[in-house]
């Protein structure tokens, strides 16, 4: 009986030893996952990377001054100066100076709270003439009672292969005469001076000069175009 109990032990102690022999070589925690895991949680994150794409840019967005248009979208930079006609800025993490008009400027709200009015209705848009209807003078008494608006110039010059005939020149030199007048709203043009060039060996060309006259009171002087 005795001799049976001790060969049942023996046995038992056998049997056992595999797993005593597995949990001594098999450790969950060596080293090497202490490491590996205190790489994968010590590792830096960059500012706000954990949080949704349209609060970090809502963030983001917070440290930059609002530029409100009239007629486009919203735009968020750093707006460094204003000046009489001008506001000077930076783009977001760029350092080159950019300059806008203040005119489709409504407002601007900077990023420590202030609120500045730039322009309370948008610019008016100026109404020009239709060039098509530009009628030329044949004399200066023709402008009599008019208003003097501005000497003009028109230049053309042909292609160099003999397509362009004189006549061809001076209409395209009147058809910029008209579309310049018009520009400064006048409806009449009286040509002071007409130069057409087709010395053999030359490009052909047509200068016309002229002043724009307006029915209209007011008009502004201005200097050769």
């Amino acid at each position: 009986m005795m001799a049976k109990l001790i060969l049942t032990g023996i046995c038992a102690g056998l049997l056992a030893m595999p797993f005593i022999t597995r949990g001594q070589t098999e450790n969950p925690t060596s080293p090497d996952s202490i490491n590996q895991a205190s790489a994968d949680t010590t590792a830096p994150k960059k500012e706000h990377e954990d949080l949704p794409e349209k609060y970090r840019k809502s963030l983001q967005q917070s440290h930059l001054d609002t530029v409100y248009f009239f007629d486009r979208e919203t735009i968020y930079v750093n707006v460094m100066k204003i000046t009489y006609d001008s506001i000077l800025y930076r783009e977001p993490g760029e350092t080159d100076l950019k300059s806008m008009g203040k005119d489709p400027v409504n407002k601007i709200k900077y990023n420590w709270g202030r609120l500045e009015i730039l322009n309370e209705e948008p610019p008016k848009r100026q109404k020009r003439y239709d060039w098509r209807k530009v009628e030329f003078l044949k004399n200066e008494s023709k402008a009599s009672g008019m208003q003097q608006v501005k000497e003009i110039i028109a230049q053309t010059k042909g292609s160099g292969r003999g397509f362009e005939t004189p006549k061809s020149l001076e209409v395209k030199a009147k058809t910029i005469l008209r579309k310049k007048a018009a520009n400064v709203n006048a409806q009449y043009v009286l040509i002071t001076n007409k130069t057409i060039n087709t010395a053999f060996g030359e490009i052909p060309s047509a200068t016309l000069t002229g002043i724009a006259y307006s029915t209209q009171k007011n008009q502004e002087k201005k200097s050769v175009d």
